[in-house]
């Protein structure tokens, strides 16, 4: 999905985190959710990478797109931490 200089300069940087912290482990659930500005859609991009090389078993995250006064993301959250594994 992702390729070239930033892959190694950004997304390598966010993969070598997540182990060294161990900030995700088998059975978490990550939420991420959408403002539109360009942190949070390249955070939502290197989770769809990161997710699609990792066992599917070790974690499950959902991606959610928040539209002001439309969409209650909250409620969504809720919702999803609630789903059972």
């Amino acid at each position: 999905m992702m390729n070239g200089k930033y892959k190694a300069l950004i997304y390598d940087r966010f993969t070598d985190a997540i182990d060294k912290y161990s900030l995700i482990n088998n059975g978490d659930r990550v939420a991420v959710c959408i403002s539109g500005g360009k942190d949070s859609m390249l955070l939502a991009l290197f989770f769809m990478e990161y997710s699609s090389v990792q066992n599917e078993a070790a974690f499950n995250s959902a991606t959610l797109l928040q539209h002001f006064g439309v969409y209650d993301a909250v409620k969504a959250l809720k919702v999803y931490c609630s789903l059972e594994m």
